[in-house]
């Protein structure tokens, strides 16, 4: 039986948000437990939508491995509408950080790699 509290996706949240915040984390470094609380703070500051993806769940963690490169926890994704990532942060970012990425993103101002 599945569990509906892992139903929010990307697509869900950006039908709610202009901007979709998702951290990729493994819940048991301590570095990654800062991070997912200043990530939300940082989302909510930029009124962005949120999700975490913890990496010890692979069927939750492996597709933003092969799709999007994340190799390297803690890692933050932003989505713009309609599901487009437009900023990738590599490491530890500071409230601050992610509600300025975020309202770029929203923005349109956006670095992606590559």
């Amino acid at each position: 039986m599945k569990s509906h509290r892992q139903a929010l996706t990307i697509k869900s949240v950006l039908r709610h948000h202009r901007v979709a915040v998702v951290l990729v984390y493994d819940p048991q470094a301590k570095i990654n437990s800062l991070s997912l609380g200043e990530a939300q703070l940082g989302a909510d500051r930029a009124h962005a939508g949120f999700l975490r993806v913890n990496v010890n769940k692979q069927r939750q963690a492996e597709p933003f491995a092969k799709t999007y490169g994340v190799l390297q926890v803690p890692t933050l994704l932003f989505f713009t509408r309609p599901g487009k990532l437009v900023q990738k942060l590599v490491g530890f970012a500071d409230q601050d950080t992610v509600a300025q990425a975020a309202l770029n993103a929203a923005r349109g101002v956006v670095a992606t790699e590559g």
